[in-house]
């Protein structure tokens, strides 16, 4: 399935899910017409297509570009799904210096997600789960343990990666990462408070939607130690 994101509002949507009007497709949030790039970048469907265009599935060589270029790829999805999380929250300055410089850094997968974790609602996990992919987080982990295992040096024998895991987990992440994009897509939260309608008093609108999204945070944060 392709995926679109809108230029002007950031939206993510199945190709299927744009409106077509007089033969161009149109954002359904912004309604901005023919403004879109495919999602997500060029850079991480090319390892995910050569994965999947790979001839010998029960190959070593099969293992080795699978689990690595999976655990790259949603790193990469990672990384960005942070930089939405702190930066349309509109952080202060020096957080956002500082959040840019654990991103640079040689964070691993396990402190990305605590870092996504205490920018967010909730843990990765927990909106995964939410959304109906509770499997995708250990899908995910399962692969990142073998890449790693190549990396150190320490894989011995026939490792096998089965071709079925590897097709569930990047069908997963398409669907994970760009909803949980869409969840915290400031302009995606603006077209549900206003039903889709052109709000006059946009600054006040960006105000009031901050206020929301922060204490929806603080909610759900005292709710869990409780």
């Amino acid at each position: 399935m392709i995926y679109l994101e809108c230029q002007n509002c950031g939206q993510i949507e199945p190709d299927c899910n744009w409106i077509i009007y007089q033969n161009k497709k149109e954002c359904k949030y912004c309604h901005e017409k023919e403004n879109y790039e495919l999602w997500p970048s060029s850079e991480i469907r090319t390892l995910f297509e050569t994965i999947k265009n790979h001839k010998d599935i029960y190959s070593l060589n099969y293992v080795l570009i699978s689990s690595v270029f999976i655990s790259t790829a949603l790193e990469l999805l990672l990384e960005k799904l942070i930089y939405i999380v702190a930066f349309e929250d509109q952080l202060p300055e020096e957080i956002r210096h500082l959040i840019e410089l654990l991103l640079e850094s040689n964070l691993g997968r396990e402190r990305r997600l605590k870092l996504f974790q205490k920018l967010g609602y909730d843990s990765f996990e927990g909106h995964s789960r939410e959304l109906g992919y509770k499997d995708f987080p250990n899908h995910w982990g399962q692969i990142v343990k073998i890449r790693n295992k190549i990396v150190h040096g320490k894989l011995e024998g026939e490792y096998e990666l089965p071709p079925n895991l590897v097709n569930i987990t990047i069908n997963e992440a398409i669907e994970v990462f760009s909803k949980i994009h869409n969840i915290y897509n400031l302009e995606t939260i603006r077209y549900k408070v206003t039903g889709g309608k052109y709000y006059e008093d946009q600054e006040n609108l960006n105000g009031e939607l901050l206020k929301l999204k922060r204490w929806k945070k603080m909610v759900l944060n005292n709710f869990d130690e409780d």
